[in-house]
């Protein structure tokens, strides 16, 4: 496979899962979106920047529609969320709130937290 077709098909790839994204989310208006996926002349940039386009299209359309009832979870869209490159992407300002602490299994099988650094409150 040429290099440029293989960066074709991982554009329309990621195109696809934002195409995917849009259903299960209820946006409609994939239409152009599509089209682009489905032109067999289109560039790379150009199924790379629909992609781009459909994100936001989505976030704007689940942004409009929340409310109490239609929370949206856009913590998929925040770099390291879940802290698996450690606090890369973020920016630490202070000491972090709260303490570290570890679990230590007790002869009887239960367990307590034993403070490692840090002050509570």
């Amino acid at each position: 496979m040429e290099p440029e077709a293989y960066e074709i098909y991982q554009a329309k790839k990621l195109l696809l899962q934002q195409l995917e994204t849009a259903s299960e989310t209820g946006y409609t208006d994939v239409s152009a979106y599509e089209t682009v996926y489905n032109d067999d002349n289109a560039t790379t940039k150009q199924v790379q920047e629909a992609a781009e386009q459909l994100q936001q299209a989505i976030a704007d359309y689940q942004l409009s529609i929340v409310d109490e009832e239609h929370p949206a979870d856009f913590t998929g869209r925040i770099q390291n969320n879940a802290f698996e490159s450690n606090t890369d992407h973020w920016d630490i300002n202070g000491e972090s709130v709260g303490y570290q602490a570890t679990l230590y299994a007790t002869q009887d099988r239960q367990y307590e937290m034993k403070k490692l650094r840090g002050k509570m409150g």
